[in-house]
């Protein structure tokens, strides 16, 4: 499979990727990305492309975590902060009210399932939103309209919702 690599188990795992990374891709390195399991170990890896690189400027790959929960809000206003559109608590409600309606014909939910499922597509939604208007450029395309069963289901739930929720919202 092309582009999948292993390392060996006894060798050191982040210096081996770093140097294994600018060896085979060289001047293509910035145009890689890299998911890795955590924020940690991304700043673990950049650490080692650093040390790798003896000090001498580089373009890094984007190294992209997928395996934590929430996001990279700020914890404070400050500097370049802009206040949500809505309030948050009145956008999870109204997010709970299309889930509700969208899962009534598959016999419905109930309102605390409602709220976290709410919970967790408004981090959704904010998510796609960040990452360059995925949720605008289709994310169905990329299957090839070979999407398991399951995968059909989450991705009309996700497009009913990014359709019809912002038009729902009040501005």
């Amino acid at each position: 499979m092309r582009g999948v690599f292993t390392i060996d188990p006894e060798c050191p795992f982040l210096p081996s990727l770093a140097r294994g990374l600018v060896e085979s891709l060289g001047d293509r390195l910035a145009s890689a990305v890299v998911l890795l399991p955590s924020r940690r170990a991304c700043m673990a890896l950049r650490d080692a492309f650093l040390a790798n690189g003896d000090g001498a400027a580089m373009l890094l790959p984007r190294m992209q975590p997928v395996g934590e929960a929430g996001g990279e809000e700020p914890l404070v206003a400050g500097e370049g902060w802009i206040a949500p559109a809505i309030d948050p608590l009145r956008r999870k409600l109204l997010l709970a009210r299309l889930v509700r309606r969208q899962r009534a014909a598959q016999g419905g939910v109930t309102d605390e399932h409602a709220i976290r499922l709410a919970g967790d597509l408004a981090d959704f939604l904010d998510e796609m939103h960040t990452e360059e208007g995925a949720a605008r450029r289709g994310w169905r395309r990329s299957w090839g309209g070979n999407m398991p069963g399951t995968g059909k289901r989450s991705s009309c739930s996700c497009a009913f919702s990014a359709n019809s929720g912002p038009m729902s919202l009040p501005t």
